[in-house]
């Protein structure tokens, strides 16, 4: 687990948080490990924000971990 700083994202998701509801945000990786390296970088090249239209996610294995962990996340709510 990363735990990253408060951001000034647009989402309306909080107001969940807010009413009482039990709630988990997380971030999925979606570009190749190298190019994020690369991004840390003092020149290197930003990574572009998921809402424009330079962002790109790698398909495999972005969906495939997507569907894994929130399957898992489910489960492990269920208690299976």
């Amino acid at each position: 687990m990363h735990e990253r700083p408060p951001s000034l994202g647009g989402e309306d998701f909080s107001r969940f948080t807010l009413a009482g509801v039990p709630t988990f945000y997380y971030f999925l990786g979606s570009v190749e490990p190298e190019r994020y390296q690369e991004s840390l970088k003092p020149s290197g090249r930003p990574l572009p924000p998921t809402h424009s239209a330079f962002y790109y996610p790698i398909p495999e294995p972005t969906i495939r971990t997507g569907v894994l962990t929130m399957s898992l996340a489910v489960l492990d709510l269920l208690g299976k």
